[in-house]
């Protein structure tokens, strides 16, 4: 079964309306859309907005549904001219970059260092199932 998050109705209702068989359920506050593409299970919660209401909802998804893989779905900006609107973009790796603890930091720190004094790895690669 695959778990689709999609921060909104509006960046999901294209798969959500393509839904065969598709029930809605309201789990925790946020909505699920459980269906069929072809012979693939498919569920897409509206998740919200933000990293954290990505992280409840993909929560959501592995503890109630039968999960063997998630799609993070939604829309992004991009500097790059070969990119347009609509395209998919399959990234290969994770920067981190939400920390700002610049607060702590003296002004001639190695950034790879103090990000790692904080215990998070500057990338994480992506492990791709076949």
């Amino acid at each position: 079964m695959y778990g689709v998050v999609s921060p909104m109705f509006e960046e999901g209702k294209t798969l959500i309306n393509r839904l065969a068989e598709r029930q809605t359920i309201v789990i925790a506050h946020k909505t699920f859309h459980i269906g069929y593409i072809g012979r693939e299970n498919i569920v897409v919660v509206e998740a919200g907005i933000g990293k954290v209401a990505a992280a409840i909802s993909t929560t959501l998804l592995l503890s109630n549904f039968k999960i063997d893989s998630i799609i993070n779905a939604g829309s992004a900006g991009s500097l790059n001219k070969y990119l347009h609107v609509h395209d998919v973009v399959i990234g290969k790796e994770l920067v981190y970059g939400d920390a700002d603890a610049t607060v702590f930091a003296q002004k001639s720190i190695n950034w790879t260092i103090f990000i790692q004094l904080l215990r998070q790895h500057l990338r994480y690669d992506f492990d791709y199932k076949n």
